[in-house]
């Protein structure tokens, strides 16, 4: 969606309105497909009043190896597979600045609102902001069923249990599962 760089408003635009006929409800969340909201979708977002976004992913789910500080990793998900996105996501929700801010890669606006760290299983939900406007950014640090092991997602659970036992507040946990990859997981 990045690549049509302003464009990406107007297509945003016409599918909200379109989802809202349809359900007679006002959209207020949107995920970006292949957890791909650069800043100009951020941007877009925010200018259509969108609340929330749950696109952002940890690169270690779509990258073994991946390391903040310029390691990059296999770019092999946590079940082994190679995929056509991980080069995509490690740069998008990794700690290094990409891009130019009309890039589809570009991740500034991310970058500044975690402080320059690379998204993590742990990373809870923090807001982006833009000029006077923001989004609440909500990961999906527990990954998803395509790409993350079950084994991966227990102990993402199980950090963020012990977590939460320790800090005695709420934490958030995003699993996400595509249709077409669900039934692996009966």
């Amino acid at each position: 969606l990045g690549a049509y760089g302003i464009g990406a408003q107007t297509i945003l635009a016409c599918a909200k309105r379109l989802v809202e006929t349809k359900l007679g409800a006002t959209v207020r969340g949107f995920r970006c497909g292949g957890a791909m909201t650069s800043d100009c979708v951020f941007e877009a977002l925010m200018a259509l009043g969108f609340a929330y976004d749950c696109s952002a992913f940890p690169p270690v789910v779509v990258s073994r190896g991946f390391r903040p500080g310029g390691r990059r990793g296999d770019l092999r998900d946590t079940t082994g597979a190679r995929n056509e996105i991980a080069g995509f996501l490690v740069d998008l929700w990794g700690d290094r600045a990409t891009g130019d801010r009309a890039s589809e890669r570009a991740n500034s606006l991310s970058l500044r609102a975690t402080g320059g760290r690379a998204i993590t299983p742990l990373t809870q939900p923090y807001v982006v902001r833009s000029g006077e406007r923001s989004i609440l950014e909500m990961p999906g640090n527990g990954g998803i069923s395509d790409y993350a092991s079950a084994r991966y997602m227990v102990q993402t659970f199980d950090e963020l249990l012990a977590r939460a036992g320790e800090g005695g507040r709420a934490v958030f946990l995003n699993v996400g599962c595509h249709q077409e990859g669900a039934g692996r997981w009966k």
